[in-house]
């Protein structure tokens, strides 16, 4: 069952590495195509078609502009089998897109996940749990969380950055995965180098791990040190938030990019500065972030505890 659809996904995928996608994207792919293919499962459908997306698009209950994310993925995969002989007709039409109106409609509301000043600040001073999150993993939680709000980086930035692209001594962090592989420093702040200093010390990163492994990963069966996966660190984020914030204020990684960015904001950052900090590909995609801002977005909780060369 789902032979041609399998080989096609197995397929695309092999292309996608060897073109050197990011690990982020490949990762998104991999994701829409199980969900497809369960889907597929549940429906009982006996390979992939047009009805078959048709009824993925139908029990997916999601916002429009995620499952837009989704049919785009479908329809890469639906002229990738056709181009490759692997079905002989298209599986994905475009009526299924959403209606791009609806999509802009979507994009401009309020961002859900807008930080306080007092949700910032508890997230980066806090020394314990307080609503029943286990210890064990906590200082590096916290080291992860902190740097998050204090550099701007992306979930795939921080998941890539090695202790060696650290640069202590002038408050610079380098990014290695980047998107577009555009270089670019960001702040590592003195609260983040604490937050860094002690989890290192407390042995969460065994010492016999190299300067050039990733900073912020875990210990496999076997021994070794693995990176972590774009959803294991959502999911660190989002029980570290939760468990200092609450239920209701729990939020995944983004959102703290999105409290960086507001911190600029507030601070009247030039937006080609912020824009350039944040490593989008132009200023218009940092004017998205700034419609979304509330007036009492996080400033001098976080901002305070920037880095200035001039005050040191």
């Amino acid at each position: 069952m789902f032979e041609k659809y399998d080989r096609a996904v197995s397929l695309y995928m092999d292309n996608m590495k060897r073109n050197e996608l990011s690990e982020n994207s490949i990762s998104s792919y991999a994701r829409t195509y199980r969900m497809l293919r369960e889907s597929m499962e549940r429906s009982g459908a006996e390979d992939i078609g047009v009805e078959a997306v048709m009824r993925f698009k139908l029990d997916t209950d999601v916002k429009i502009t995620t499952m837009a994310l989704y049919l785009t993925h479908i329809r890469c995969l639906s002229s990738f089998a056709v181009a490759c002989g692997i079905v002989d007709k298209p599986f994905f039409l475009d009526t299924l897109m959403p209606p791009k109106k609806k999509l802009n409609v979507e994009r401009n509301k309020p961002y859900e996940h807008v930080l306080t000043d007092e949700d910032a600040e508890a997230l980066i001073t806090c020394d314990k749990p307080k609503f029943g999150r286990r210890s064990s993993k906590w200082l590096r939680e916290k080291a992860e969380v902190t740097m998050l709000l204090q550099s701007g980086l992306r979930n795939s930035e921080i998941r890539s950055l090695r202790l060696c692209d650290l640069d202590w001594g002038n408050g610079v962090a380098y990014p290695q995965d980047t998107k577009g592989d555009k270089p670019r420093a960001v702040v590592f702040s003195e609260a983040s180098q604490k937050a860094v200093r002690e989890y290192l010390e407390s042995g969460l990163r065994p010492s016999w791990v190299s300067d050039d492994d990733w900073l912020f990963g875990s210990v496999n069966a076997q021994g070794g040190w693995n990176p972590m996966s774009r959803i294991e660190l959502s999911e660190r984020i989002k029980h570290y938030t939760k468990a200092v914030l609450g239920e209701e204020k729990s939020c995944r990684s983004h959102a703290a990019r999105h409290c960086y960015a507001s911190v600029l904001l507030e601070n009247d950052v030039p937006m080609e500065l912020i824009s350039e900090t944040m490593g989008h590909s132009s200023v218009a995609t940092t004017k998205i972030y700034a419609a979304r801002f509330s007036v009492n977005a996080p400033a001098m909780a976080v901002a305070n505890v920037f880095n200035r060369k001039e005050a040191q």
